[in-house]
């Protein structure tokens, strides 16, 4: 059932020999960044989903939404972005720096991988996504924009920041979107 949900709603054929299981022991395959962003934008939107597969999707964004702390954990990227941006963006992270996003309003679904695995690299780089296209994420990310990395006593021992080449992507973007 899990495949054929996941099939139907990214619009892909999934090989099982390509399945593994998550660390919530659900099985979890591969496919393509495309795929999944296809996925959440209809989970977003509920746009090309039968009516009662949009309803469930509708249903549990809500609930998300509704109940933030209980997607993530206090302090973490996804709650912050539920509280802050309520229905303005779904996010969810996976495992070895996958993390993902849906825009309802913009009809938009983000995927992306970070190369090493690394969430603190996909989280950075959604939240410069996100404040390119949701005005008010920059405040709501503004601690995560400032990408400072602190040691167990809190002192800031090193940045991480988004790469030039991304840095590029979003200028352009910007320009598209003409907030």
């Amino acid at each position: 059932m899990i495949a054929r949900i996941l099939s139907d709603t990214c619009g892909v054929a999934l090989d099982a020999s390509r399945m593994a299981l998550d660390g919530c022991s659900l099985p979890t395959y591969a496919l393509p960044l495309s795929a999944l962003a296809r996925g959440f934008a209809r989970l977003g939107t509920g746009t090309g989903l039968a009516p009662e597969r949009a309803a469930a999707a509708k249903r549990l964004m809500q609930a998300c939404f509704a109940a933030p702390l209980l997607v993530a954990g206090e302090g973490r990227f996804d709650t912050i972005v539920l509280r802050g941006l309520g229905g303005a963006a779904f996010t969810k992270g996976g495992a070895e720096g996958v993390h993902c996003a849906a825009l309802p309003a913009l009809g938009l679904g983000i995927a992306l991988k970070i190369d090493d695995g690394a969430k603190r690299g996909a989280e950075r780089a959604l939240a410069e996504m996100l404040a390119v296209l949701l005005p008010k994420a920059r405040t709501v990310l503004a601690d995560q924009l400032k990408g400072e990395i602190k040691n167990w006593r809190g002192f800031t021992v090193g940045r991480i920041a988004a790469s030039p080449a991304l840095q590029q992507s979003l200028g352009d973007l910007d320009k598209v979107t003409a907030r």
